[in-house]
């Protein structure tokens, strides 16, 4: 994003339309949602969200009165935005919706199943399944916006809308299977040692402990399976959105259009 002749820190010239780190390596991807889904961006208060909305939006409208921020300042505010409200709509998401509460809301779910040693697969699947879609109906009906190359929009598409929910459901099914297979395993491994038979309040802690760290470092490694910004082969979308396409195109469309895949 260019800065504007208007902007009140002359040095700061940073492109936040984009993530601080390379989205075309696997490990780019990782440090970004690292960042995006850090549990303890739960309890930043809502004065602390507004304000990085605040900077985000005048930083991005080149805004006279926007106070001098340092680069490091801005990318922070640009995480905790991306962190709390939804991409599309610039709404503040509730709290179990955000991507900061993946880690524990897998770890509170997964939870009582471990009793059990190990969890169901198919519930899981079919959990995300029925639940992602119902959270993004309003994408699979109206369809999601495209772009081309350039970030400019050229219509909205529902094939889009459901390749992206299908590469967000890889991500999403994948996380649990490293908490499925190593908690119930360590939990065994104990149990056989006598461990459990020695100290009798540990099953419970650890539990909970292995679950949490195995969460905190799969969500971020799942996430970053694909890029954010997903493109579909336009000769791949429904007629409606090829329309929409070719009235900004005429007979010349681009071969991929892009989309935000969600998360």
């Amino acid at each position: 994003m260019p800065r504007p002749s208007s902007f009140a820190c002359p040095g700061l010239n940073v492109d936040i339309e984009k993530p601080r780190y390379d989205q075309s390596t696997y490990w780019g991807r990782v440090k970004h949602f690292v960042i995006i889904t850090n549990p303890l961006n739960l309890f930043a208060l809502p004065s602390t969200l507004a304000k990085a909305k605040e900077r985000v939006v005048k930083y991005r409208r080149g805004d006279s009165n926007q106070e001098c921020l340092t680069e490091d300042e801005l990318w922070r505010a640009k995480q905790l935005y991306d962190s709390a409200f939804h991409p599309d709509t610039g709404e503040k998401m509730i709290l179990i919706g955000r991507m900061s509460a993946q880690m524990p809301m897998n770890t509170a779910i997964r939870l009582p199943p471990i009793y059990g040693r190990l969890v169901p697969f198919v519930a899981v699947v079919a959990a995300n399944f029925v639940n992602l879609p119902i959270m993004r109906y309003e994408e699979l009906s109206n369809g999601t916006p495209i772009f081309d190359e350039n970030d400019k929009k050229v219509g909205q598409s529902r094939m889009a809308a459901v390749y992206g929910i299908g590469l967000v459901l890889i991500s999403r099914i994948s996380m649990p299977v490293p908490a499925m297979g190593l908690t119930p395993f360590l939990m065994d491994h104990l149990e056989r040692k006598g461990t459990f038979q020695r100290y009798p309040y540990l099953p419970g802690p650890i539990q909970v402990a292995s679950l949490a760290i195995v969460a905190i470092f799969a969500v971020p490694l799942c996430c970053a399976f694909f890029v954010q910004r997903a493109r579909i082969k336009t000769s791949s979308i429904e007629a409606s959105a090829k329309e929409q396409v070719a009235r900004v195109y005429g007979s010349s469309p681009p071969e991929y259009v892009y989309f935000n895949k969600g998360l």
